[in-house]
């Protein structure tokens, strides 16, 4: 997998668990074997959980904005990334199963019940921006 298409899947995935910290500063590169290449992830966390004050769902600007998305916005984010659209819908189409192991993984977490819930209620939302018309 490119760099690009980790890139893009990172930021639907970010959007997706409501993490609205990750900004271009959470991203890093290292030097392989190859040349430089996407760091592994780190940082990631639903921070909507934590500041429900802040209502923005992303920290990178998505055209021009940081806030009320539709996948139109992330279509052409992926574009702007240089991705043909069989490598986009290929990120959505992932959506769905990952959702599955991520209630899993939120249900047999340390979180309390309310915060499992909240968690839980912010992937069905910002999911559903990605749901086939």
């Amino acid at each position: 997998m490119g760099d690009s298409v980790r890139f893009f899947e990172l930021a639907v995935f970010n959007y997706i668990i409501g993490n609205n910290d990750m900004h271009l500063k959470n991203f890093s590169m290292i030097k392989s074997e190859i040349g430089w290449v996407l760091a592994p992830a780190y940082d990631l966390l639903n921070v909507k959980i934590i500041l429900p004050q802040d209502k923005e769902d992303t920290a990178i600007l998505l055209g021009g904005k940081k806030e009320n998305f539709n996948i139109t916005y992330f279509d052409r984010f992926g574009e702007n990334l240089g991705l043909n659209l069989k490598q986009v819908n290929s990120v959505f189409s992932k959506i769905q199963a990952w959702q599955t192991d991520a209630r899993a993984m939120i249900q047999n977490s340390f979180l309390s019940p309310e915060n499992k819930t909240k968690y839980d209620e912010q992937i069905s939302k910002s999911a559903s921006v990605f749901d086939p018309v």
